[in-house]
């Protein structure tokens, strides 16, 4: 039996409010359901108002922040909560999957400098003990680094190949690295604290300043 043709044209359309751009001026500041990477570019997939963004905080669901700080970095702060009320998977199937933990979310913060990217992964609850970043990590041409904080444990891990060749070094903890690293879980539209804690972590832990 033959294959029925297929005819690529005429193609659906794709909605103009599918994709937004990424923010070029300072102090602008846009919401989205997720990011979408394109040939080098950042974009907005599923773009939200500011009122859509903050029921979607309010809920507890994903999504993301994206901003331009002075000075020209990027900042793109990510919300993952893995729930979204008009899912067709139910909550215990998320549960059993893994997938979600009620009153938990995993805050990704990235700052786009010139030439390197900074990295930081946020861990915590909305109620009860405070939450804390558990790594950070800086990505560039000249190599990475990379720092593990261990609550538990009471260290650090250092891991630093800028220079070719990968050194590995763990410390204690500091009272400082834990009253930068603990911090409450934001709160809607609320950045800066987070920028400046990575920004004193990264000089505290020894890569230096970043932009």
């Amino acid at each position: 039996m033959a294959e029925p043709l297929f005819f690529p044209t005429p193609w659906i359309g794709r909605p103009s409010d599918l994709l937004g751009e990424a923010p070029e001026q300072p102090g602008d500041v846009r919401f989205a359901k997720k990011l979408f990477r394109r040939d080098g570019r950042i974009l907005l997939l599923a773009p939200l108002t500011v009122d859509e963004a903050e029921e979607r905080h309010r809920e507890r669901e994903d999504y993301v922040l994206v901003t331009r700080l002075a000075g020209g970095p990027l900042l793109i702060l990510e919300r993952v909560t893995n729930w979204d009320r008009r899912s067709q998977r139910r909550p215990w199937q998320l549960v059993r999957d893994a997938l979600w933990r009620p009153n938990h979310a995993e805050l990704y913060l990235r700052l786009y400098g010139a030439p390197d990217i900074a990295i930081a992964y946020f861990s915590g609850v909305f109620d009860g003990a405070l939450p804390h970043f558990t790594s950070f990590r800086v990505e560039g041409p000249n190599g990475s680094w990379k720092c593990d904080l261990d609550f538990r444990d009471g260290e650090r891990s250092i891991h630093d190949n800028r220079g070719g060749k990968l050194v590995h070094m763990s410390t204690p903890l500091t009272s400082m690295d834990i009253d930068l690293a603990t911090c409450p879980m934001p709160a809607f539209g609320e950045f800066e604290d987070l920028v400046r804690r990575l920004r004193a972590l990264l000089q505290s832990t020894g890569y230096g300043g970043f932009p």
